[in-house]
């Protein structure tokens, strides 16, 4: 039917476009329906956000009770790492030692000139006398040449060098057995050095090794000797959580909090569009006020800011029973003018000077208040189950985002059978128009008939 449109040929007038004021009348619930799709829309890319955010203050908040982030580390510093540094492998007995270095383990090293005028063989025999390798000089060859296949053999236990062309040759090794002889060769006199053991002391007992990395002389740890000196001190510490690693856990935390409150509170903030134009600012206010919303940041804001149940006052092994105790809160008292904003939007800032000292007056509360010690329900674990409560499958954000989705799904099959009865209304205002026009053509054809007829009557009398 959409078809027939005669468009005022008989009538004059302009039927197509009365057609369309009319469908733009017909429209009008359409955008409402709309308007109320993009409201819809918007409240779920909030709760989705909201959701997605507090998962990842859930997951930060999680690794602060994790035992990960609470491992006993030992911490191993030296006094001076030019002359030896310490790196633990294992655990270590805690202190400090003393250590002075006589001299350092070097390798055998020695020159040797290089003839290639005749063919020539030479042998070389480590420290204890064994042939290591054999190698044939052709007259004319070359001394890379000889210098390659003597380092492509490393069990001849020695590198080669072309210096000046003449052949260094050093020992692969360190110490007092690196040292070996050449039969075949000339050597230039004065050029040999021999390979020494390291000779040091660890608090006055003497040690000899043959390699400046040093792995037996204090179980747990691994020396490397670097230069001679008289006394540089190792200390090791005793077993304990890695604060620093803990300090940045908390940070993350801080930052998660951070910005799972400030989603929180613009989509609460925003404010509805009382007449709105257009999809945007239908959009708009979506969860403004929101009860659900409003509810789960208080519980939040409170969490981070009471004393952790279960770690009151009365308590007798529990000194600490706030993060504020441990440096996390909105920030000092304002004894100024100025107004802190972000303290009035109750962001957490993260004071590690007054974590360290609370850790270091009572290192174990610290760790129970923030879940670090296994079976306690600190305030990792209990801030964890609440945040599970609104981000899991079964939590409020999923139940409100599968209602909301619900909506979406009714809203588009209401735009779906609004569009159906558009359609049909369109095709009924052209059929009757198309009607009016095909009658007002009969009657203007059947009045120039009669118009003929009588001027016809006319002429004849």
């Amino acid at each position: 039917m959409a078809g027939i449109q005669l468009t005022g040929l008989a009538s004059g007038m302009d039927t197509a476009s009365l057609v369309s004021q009319l469908m733009s009348i017909e429209r009008l619930p359409r955008t409402s329906i709309e308007f109320n799709q993009s409201t819809t829309q918007a409240r779920r890319n909030n709760l989705a956000d909201i959701q997605s955010k507090l998962n990842s203050l859930k997951l930060a908040t999680q690794d602060l009770g994790s035992s990960l982030s609470w491992n006993s580390t030992q911490r191993v510093d030296t006094s001076d790492a030019t002359k030896v540094s310490a790196t633990l492998k294992s655990g270590a007995g805690p202190g400090g030692y003393d250590i002075a270095i006589t001299n350092l383990a070097t390798s055998a090293r020695a020159t040797y000139t290089f003839d290639n005028t005749a063919p020539q063989s030479f042998t070389i025999q480590d420290s204890g006398g064994t042939t290591t390798g054999t190698f044939d000089v052709d007259a004319g060859g070359s001394l890379d040449e000889l210098v390659a296949a003597i380092n492509a053999k490393p069990e001849a236990g020695v590198f080669a060098v072309n210096v000046n062309d003449k052949l260094v040759l050093s020992s692969r090794t360190t110490g007092d057995a690196s040292n070996f002889t050449v039969t075949g060769l000339a050597m230039v006199p004065g050029s040999d050095v021999a390979g020494v053991d390291a000779n040091f002391t660890i608090n006055a007992k003497a040690y000899t090794s043959a390699t400046n990395v040093v792995t037996d002389a204090v179980p747990g740890l691994e020396l490397t000797l670097k230069a001679k000196t008289d006394s540089t001190t190792i200390n090791v510490g005793a077993p304990a959580p890695d604060t620093s690693v803990v300090k940045a856990k908390l940070k993350a935390f801080v930052d998660a909090y951070n910005t799972a409150l400030t989603t929180m509170n613009s989509a609460l903030g925003e404010k509805r569009v009382a007449n709105p134009a257009n999809a945007t600012d239908a959009a708009r206010g979506s969860l403004f006020g929101d009860t659900g919303v409003r509810d789960m940041l208080s519980a939040i804001r409170t969490s981070v800011g009471s004393p952790i149940p279960g770690f009151d006052a009365t308590t007798t092994d529990s000194k600490i029973t706030l993060l504020a105790e441990l440096g996390i809160s909105t920030g000092a008292a304002n004894t100024t003018s100025t107004i802190d904003a972000d303290a009035v939007a109750g962001k957490l800032k993260f004071d590690e000077a007054a974590f360290d000292a609370a850790y270091a007056k009572d290192p174990v509360g610290v760790q129970k208040l923030l879940g670090g010690v296994a079976g306690t329900q600190g305030f990792a674990q209990q801030l964890t189950s609440r945040l599970a409560s609104y981000t899991d499958t079964d939590g409020i954000l999923a139940s409100r985002l599968t209602s909301v989705d619900s909506d979406l799904t009714s809203i588009k099959d209401r735009l779906e059978r609004f569009d159906d009865r558009l359609s049909t209304r369109q095709a009924y205002y052209e059929h009757q128009f198309a009607m009016l026009e095909t009658a007002l053509a009969n009657s203007q054809s059947l009045g120039n008939q009669m118009a003929a007829q009588l001027n016809a009557l006319n002429s004849s009398r």
